[in-house]
């Protein structure tokens, strides 16, 4: 089968699909595809390829990286973490970290979670740096990346 044709369109057709896509053409099967291919000189074809391949590029921007400056993929601060790092700077080892949370009293125990709860909620509301972003960037692709793989993978042991 042959390989399918780059389509390259000018600006003006670009801006002219753009203008129809905001209008809402978003499904293949809409009447304004046939009124939009004439209008930017195309065939419905081609208008279809532009409207499947813009879900695609927004899909994928919008749902793993678009939004990653708007959230936190850290996880909650506990108490007993708290609790352990002031155990660390007082010079006191790791295995007697859990020893020592064990012998503290209920009301102790309650004051390192609210601790750690405010920690959360001030990481949480801290602007994120641009090499965490670039970081989340990164290991959403790769997730997207194995997801796309293992896909490929079901698909080519079902067709052997």
């Amino acid at each position: 089968m042959p390989k399918r044709q780059r389509l390259d369109l000018l600006a003006t057709q670009v801006e002219l699909l753009t203008e129809y896509w905001q209008q809402g053409m978003r499904d293949l099967s809409d009447p304004r595809v046939a009124e939009a291919a004439v209008s930017a000189h195309l065939t419905e074809n081609q208008v279809k390829v532009w409207i499947k391949d813009t879900w695609t590029k927004n899909s994928t921007s919008a749902s793993t990286l678009g939004k990653l400056t708007n959230i936190s993929c850290k996880r909650r601060v506990s108490g007993y973490n708290l609790y352990s790092s002031s155990l660390k700077k007082d010079g006191i080892g790791v295995r007697q970290w859990a020893t020592k949370w064990k012998q503290l009293s209920d009301e102790k125990k309650k004051f390192w979670e609210k601790e750690g709860e405010k920690a959360t909620l001030a990481e949480r509301l801290a602007p994120m740096t641009e090499k965490r972003i670039k970081h989340l960037k990164n290991r959403q692709l790769k997730i997207i990346d194995n997801a796309v793989s293992k896909h490929y993978c079901k698909v080519l042991q079902f067709l052997l």
